[in-house]
């Protein structure tokens, strides 16, 4: 009987594992094109996602692909959005670290049709630019050779996130803009700077975010609450 039994489990676990296609809210398309690690528990990193992301801020995402794809580039890219779809690679550490890249892609899903709520005023930016300005002083302090041009520019630059990523390098940007950024690539750009923040106001630390970007928090609730009242 334990044999029948342990068969019949296992079983389950292999078809579990072969499974490619699954639903997220009932209407959001998820497709596995390359198989996920076996300590990832997918139905777990789901649940968890329909309980963290507000539903009315989902309706711009038609699908989710997970695996590798060939358009990433060496920067090892974990997940992006394009096109009404998240692409999130299938190589993930824990089922958090997956949930953090989802959750992260449905913030970049809605600063199109939300724009008017998070960038139009231009707060957001002056927020973010203020932080880079102090940034750039830290950057020179450790004895950086650099201008203050690009640290002013809001949008993403590629030469500017290279900077970032391999002179300075995240884990030493970290030190640095410790008291500024929420996390080292939310220095990168102000997209990055909104999303990185949407992911700690929905699953990290309210008060910390609060405190350390106040317009970027107060944002984030107006759109909760924007769709709260649909």
């Amino acid at each position: 009987m334990d044999q029948i039994t342990e068969y019949i489990q296992q079983s389950l676990l292999d078809a579990e594992k072969s499974r490619k296609e699954y639903q997220l809210f009932d209407d959001i398309f998820v497709y596995v094109k390359d198989q996920l690690p076996d300590h990832i528990n997918l139905k777990n990193v789901l649940m968890s996602v329909e309980r963290i992301i507000p539903y009315h801020l989902s309706k711009e995402v038609d699908g989710i692909y997970i695996g590798q794809f060939k358009d990433w580039n060496e920067r090892e890219v974990n997940s992006m959005f394009k096109d009404a779809s998240i692409f999130v690679t299938n190589q993930q550490d824990d089922d958090e670290d997956m949930i953090d890249d989802i959750v992260h892609e449905f913030a970049h899903s809605i600063e199109s049709p939300m724009g008017d709520i998070i960038y139009i005023d231009g707060g957001l930016q002056q927020e973010f630019v203020g932080k880079r300005k102090r940034l750039y002083f830290l950057i020179k302090a450790e004895g950086h050779n650099i201008t203050s041009e690009k640290f002013m520019n809001s949008e993403y630059d590629e030469k500017f996130d290279d900077f970032l990523y391999k002179k300075i390098g995240y884990e030493a940007l970290s030190s640095i803009a410790m008291g500024l950024f929420i996390t080292p690539y939310a220095a990168t750009s102000l997209r990055e700077y909104f999303a990185t923040g949407y992911v700690e106001y929905l699953m990290g630390d309210r008060r910390y975010l609060l405190s350390m970007s106040p317009t970027l928090y107060k944002k984030i609730e107006q759109l909760i609450g924007e769709t709260d009242e649909d």
